[in-house]
């Protein structure tokens, strides 16, 4: 029985100093990632103002071009950051430069995926922006949503380039709150309403404000999980929600536009349980729970993100 032992001994042993011998294969090694010194960790005693970047073009930028960009927009705010930022591969690596990225202006004049490469690109309100964690992508803003439906002259004067037009709800602010794990971002809602209805066929109400949520920067910046806190988020219809949280996966990805055989650089679409979240009244608050890792404990969060309408 001791040889037995002995042998089995020896053979686990001879397999553990197998796999590290050169040309044997071995795990992949876990992707980088980006961390933020937040809690007691945290240096910044008080709130902090995030400035907000406006959208603009992305032609021609590729993983190490918009890395830097974003290198130097998480600097703005010392001490936020743990280390030097770097852009997460998997995230960034299947941008194609030599394409054009979806249009902002076409995503609420005529729907998702419709044009690429006219003004802003819909996705730059996250990539100028890595410290809005979480974006809000409203789709009940746009023309394929009804009864949302700019008339027919706001579509004529968007033909010329009239810059008036109050093309999408943008958020007014962001506060950071480093030392207590948190933040908030704040969208005007009623303003926005009473400034588009002009440009409007038929007024609409905060009823029929739907949107979704990108986590995209939740995950370049460390967070790997998130979960809607329905308990503490008010006045917003959600869908059926998991009772687990859900793994951020989603990527820059070139996408084919609906109305032709071109191809464009969007983000991904988010899970259908971050889709079609709509406003029941304002003021509002969307509260989501972050975690590094696949939480044990759905009552302890690594990060607490609000989205405050009103």
């Amino acid at each position: 029985m001791k040889k037995l032992y002995r042998f089995v001994f020896l053979a686990v042993l001879g397999w553990a100093n197998l796999a590290v011998l050169p040309g044997c294969s071995k795990a992949p090694p876990l992707e980088e990632s980006n961390e933020l010194r937040l809690g007691a960790a945290s240096e910044i005693s008080g709130p902090v103002e995030v400035p907000i970047s406006a959208p603009a073009t992305l032609k021609g930028m590729n993983t190490e071009s918009l890395g830097a960009v974003r290198a130097r927009l998480t600097a703005q705010i010392p001490g936020l950051m743990a280390k030097s930022y770097a852009p997460v591969k998997s995230i960034f690596e299947k941008i194609d430069p030599a394409l054009e990225w979806e249009s902002a202006e076409s995503f609420y004049l005529f729907g998702p995926g419709s044009m690429c490469g006219v003004g802003p690109a819909l996705d730059s309100d996250l990539i100028f922006n890595p410290y809005m964690l979480l974006g809000a992508r409203f789709f009940g803003l746009g023309m394929k949503q009804s009864p949302f439906r700019w008339s027919q002259a706001t579509r004529d004067s968007a033909a010329t380039g009239n810059s008036q037009i109050p093309m999408a709800l943008k958020p007014v602010s962001l506060s950071w709150i480093p030392k207590e794990s948190r933040a908030e971002l704040l969208f005007r809602v009623s303003n926005y309403l009473q400034e588009a209805e002009p440009w409007l066929l038929n007024p609409i109400g905060v009823g029929d404000v739907v949107f979704s949520l990108s986590p995209l920067n939740a995950r370049d910046l460390g967070f790997k999980f998130m979960r809607i806190d329905t308990e503490n988020s008010s006045n917003i219809v959600l869908p059926p929600q998991p009772p687990s949280a859900l793994q951020l996966l989603e990527i820059f990805t070139p996408r084919q536009l609906k109305s032709s055989s071109a191809r464009c650089n969007s983000s991904g679409w988010p899970y259908k349980t971050y889709r079609n979240l709509k406003l029941s009244a304002v003021p509002a608050k969307l509260r989501v729970l972050l975690w590094r890792s696949d939480p044990r404990d759905l009552a302890s969060p690594d990060f607490s993100y609000d989205i405050n309408f009103d």
